[in-house]
């Protein structure tokens, strides 16, 4: 896990293993992700998780992430 602080943003991002997995086999850029998560296309709430669907501009990505105070644990993301 790799905890990231957001440009301009008090905002901390921490990528699990399988997020970071996921960047590698996706061929994906946890930039991409962090900004993606700042303008979502949807956001949507269920059981404590947050579910966003990203447009990364070559397709789109839904992220599932926890969030606390100043906080974004990122779980995983899949391809829509």
């Amino acid at each position: 896990m790799q905890l990231l602080a957001g440009k301009g943003s008090k905002m901390e991002y921490e990528f699990t293993w399988h997020a970071e997995e996921r960047l590698h086999n996706r061929g994906i850029l946890k930039i991409e992700i962090i900004e993606g998560l700042k303008n979502p296309v949807k956001v949507s709430k269920k059981e404590g998780f947050y579910y966003v669907l990203i447009d990364l501009g070559r397709g789109k990505v839904e992220v599932v992430y926890e969030k606390e105070a100043n906080f974004i644990k990122i779980i995983t993301f899949y391809w829509m």
